[in-house]
């Protein structure tokens, strides 16, 4: 559920970031962000539809940028085993994000391997994709 949340919220910002002129594209922003290993220190939580509907945070390309980096970042050190997602890192800084944004990211996968788990015991089919190169590119562009 988590994650098609976070894939809502992707092809949201994603929209908004066309209908909004830049000087850097927003996939120039992320790439910036990637090459540079920019620290990444953005309220995560507003990108939640449930605060951005209940306050009027307004989220900027700069934000967006670095949410989906912080998500790449993370991603790219997630691997499925045994029929949950296991993140392989201890700390923010390996990642260069901040404590907070490391924590919501970690919160969420531990969210989604419950969500998982609890449809495996309801009988529910769980079918699980793999964290790809093709998803961790696509949170790029």
């Amino acid at each position: 559920m988590r994650v098609i949340k976070l894939l809502l919220i992707g092809i949201c910002l994603a929209i908004w970031g066309c209908n909004n002129s830049t000087k850097l594209s927003q996939s120039e922003l992320r790439q910036t962000y990637v090459k540079t290993n920019k620290y990444i220190d953005v309220d995560m939580a507003k990108f939640s539809p449930q605060n951005s509907v209940a306050t009027d945070q307004k989220i900027t390309p700069e934000d967006s940028a670095q949410m989906f980096v912080a998500l790449y970042r993370f991603y790219s050190h997630v691997k499925l085993e045994n029929g949950q997602y296991h993140c392989f890192l201890n700390q923010a800084k390996e990642i260069n994000v901040s404590d907070s944004v490391f924590s919501f990211l970690q919160s969420g996968l531990t969210q989604l391997n419950r969500q998982i788990e609890q449809s495996r015991l309801q009988g529910k089919k769980v079918i699980l994709p793999e964290v790809t190169p093709e998803y961790l590119q696509s949170l790029l562009e």
